[in-house]
């Protein structure tokens, strides 16, 4: 009887180890093949689906940043709308003291 649990366990623990030791050269093997083609140009070719998704990546990228400049740019014109408006009012509360 213990030796037949034995014997399964030992069964189940060869599964496990040439599962991992056969994703561990699934891995291996795609780094080097990855490695390799791009020496050697065999690199596939991109589908237009793919362009067409990095392109609509890079154009939403440059519309944020180009809202982000904008957004300052307008922050920036109010912080100097209200300095400037700062800059009257103690103006005229200065010559409202000299009357």
């Amino acid at each position: 009887m213990a030796f037949a649990c034995f014997l399964d366990i030992l069964r189940r623990m060869r599964f496990f180890v040439k599962s991992v030791a056969s994703g561990f050269a699934m891995a291996l093997g795609s780094a080097l093949f990855k490695k390799v083609s791009k020496k050697m140009g065999l690199e596939e070719a991109k589908s237009a689906e793919e362009e067409a998704k990095e392109k609509a990546a890079k154009a939403a990228k440059k519309k944020a940043e180009a809202q982000k400049v904008d957004e300052a740019k307008a922050a920036a014109e109010d912080a100097e709308v209200s300095e400037k408006g700062e800059q009257k009012s103690s103006e005229s509360a200065d010559s409202g003291d000299a009357l």
